[in-house]
């Protein structure tokens, strides 16, 4: 019995990946980040880059590995490449969206940062979107200064959006960077209750699926199946028993085919790789709800075509 009991604990030891599930169980296909951000690099007040922020307090924070913002740009296409990460909902500074994706064409969505109503206009949208140089709206991060979804400031955005069916992304959850206007409040999901009668064809898809508020976001997503939600800040950010127990909660409520994977990478690209690996340890997930929250919810919910769909399959594949 000692010699078997040696045994097994030389096996757990070995192969740590038995804990978390068996290999065979991982995801091994094509992945879309549905929330990247095309970035520039902070620095604090000693000169240096602002490190990886963490919550609650205290923890301790992580220093940054990007120095500059060619390192973010560059960071992040090596990491879309070793995670085969095909394409990216991309938001920032339009300038800066523009350049990533000129550096990278085909592998992003590009979409406008929204952190005030008015800022860019409904009009100038309008026109990106006619040209085709915009597929996106949002992260819509109103929230930051104080704004609720429901906010009549935001309801011609989400008319446009709808109107030329493009996906929208907003930053409605408990959580955010510590600016002043951040309420934790205006972050409910409950609150997109009238967006979404308001706007019944709005293909909308919400931060973290509103952690914490948990219980809120299911009731939400149930009552509007055009609602989904991207797991991405918190597969990183905060405690990861927290983090497990929002996504156990959401899928054994039967959301998983309204899930979709996003690392939030801002200044900070190594995000990515601890976003992926958060969904691949997760042992409660099927392989098939992994293929679904990495790859398959995205491509419905961005409604891509199946020669699409059929590429980015092919091009794992041959990887």
């Amino acid at each position: 019995m000692k010699h078997i009991a040696l045994s097994l604990l030389v096996i757990v030891v070995a192969r740590p990946s038995l804990l978390r599930g068996q290999d065979s169980d991982r995801y091994d296909g094509p992945i879309i980040d549905m929330h990247l951000h095309a970035s520039d690099v902070d620095s604090g007040p000693d000169g240096k880059p602002l490190q990886r922020p963490c919550f609650p307090e205290p923890c301790r924070a992580v220093p940054a590995k990007a120095t500059s913002e060619d390192d973010v740009l560059r960071m992040t296409l090596d990491a879309m490449d070793r995670h085969n990460i095909v394409l990216g909902f991309l938001s920032g500074d339009l300038d800066r969206v523009r350049h990533w994706v000129a550096t990278a064409p085909g592998r992003f969505v590009a979409a406008p940062m929204i952190w005030e109503p008015g800022e860019p206009t409904v009009e100038f949208l309008r026109a990106e979107y006619k040209a085709e140089r915009l597929q996106g709206m949002g992260e819509i991060a109103t929230q930051y200064n104080g704004y609720r979804p429901n906010d009549p400031a935001l309801v011609p955005y989400f008319a446009l959006a709808q109107e030329l069916n493009i996906p929208v992304h907003i930053h409605t959850l408990g959580i955010g960077a510590r600016l002043p206007g951040f309420r934790s409040a205006a972050g409910n999901p409950l609150f997109l209750e009238e967006v979404l009668v308001g706007h019944p064809r709005l293909r909308l898809f919400v931060e973290n699926a509103g952690f914490p508020f948990t219980s809120e976001m299911i009731a939400v997503m149930y009552q509007y199946p055009q609602l989904y939600g991207d797991l991405s800040t918190t597969t990183w950010i905060v405690a990861h028993d927290g983090f497990l127990d929002h996504l156990r909660a959401l899928v054994r409520a039967g959301l998983s085919k309204r899930l979709m994977y996003g690392s939030d990478q801002m200044q900070w690209p190594e995000t990515i790789d601890l976003a992926v690996e958060a969904i691949q340890a997760a042992d409660f997930l099927t392989k098939e709800q992994r293929a679904d929250i990495f790859y398959n919810n995205a491509a419905r919910f961005l409604q891509l075509p199946q020669e699409v769909i059929d590429q980015h399959h092919e091009t794992s594949r041959n990887d």
